[in-house]
């Protein structure tokens, strides 16, 4: 073996042994703990079964007051008692008669359950309200309705009485 020369790119000067430095120790042990915890949550989550079945929402029953009688056309409920129940009874009646695309009874129902001196304006705004629902519909504006199986009552939702209907608004109401 020939003579040992040093070559320039070889030599590296690794210097002393570097002193051991604790708030490295902490960084390392911080880092596995992150790591350790992350991995955790997304085993977790991963694993997670779904129920087999959706739990059920059953929302509570109320029972609304009877109407003392029916008024007009329609035979829309009129006459609940002065109580709370007798409040959102009357309430239900009213969004269950406003829900319709005749004018006409959509008219006499807003007056019906208007205040006197807002019956004009429940009336305008019940035609709007008919207005445009047929438009969003497709129906014609002020015509009647496209052919359709007659329907002899209905069930009043709000007092569960019968109730005289000319047509049906759909065919869950033609029993």
């Amino acid at each position: 073996m020939g003579p040992v020369i040093p070559d320039p790119a070889l030599d590296w000067d690794l210097g002393p042994p570097r002193r051991w430095d604790p708030r490295h120790l902490v960084v390392a042990v911080a880092g596995v703990v992150t790591v350790i915890a992350v991995a955790v949550i997304v085993l977790q989550t991963r694993h997670a079964e779904a129920p087999s079945m959706p739990a059920r929402v059953v929302a509570p029953s109320v029972a609304l007051a009877a109407p003392t009688g029916h008024e007009g056309d329609g035979g829309y409920p009129v006459g609940f008692p002065q109580t709370e129940i007798g409040a959102a009874s009357a309430a239900a009646a009213a969004l269950e008669a406003a829900w319709t695309l005749d004018v006409g009874q959509a008219e006499q129902a807003a007056a019906l359950y208007a205040p006197p001196d807002q019956r004009e304006a429940a009336r305008e705004g019940a035609r709007d309200a008919v207005r445009g629902w047929r438009e969003t519909l497709g129906l014609p504006p002020k015509a009647g309705f496209p052919p359709g199986r007659p329907c002899g009552r209905r069930r009043s939702a709000s007092s569960g009485r019968s109730a005289p209907r000319t047509r049906c608004r759909s065919p869950s109401w033609c029993r």
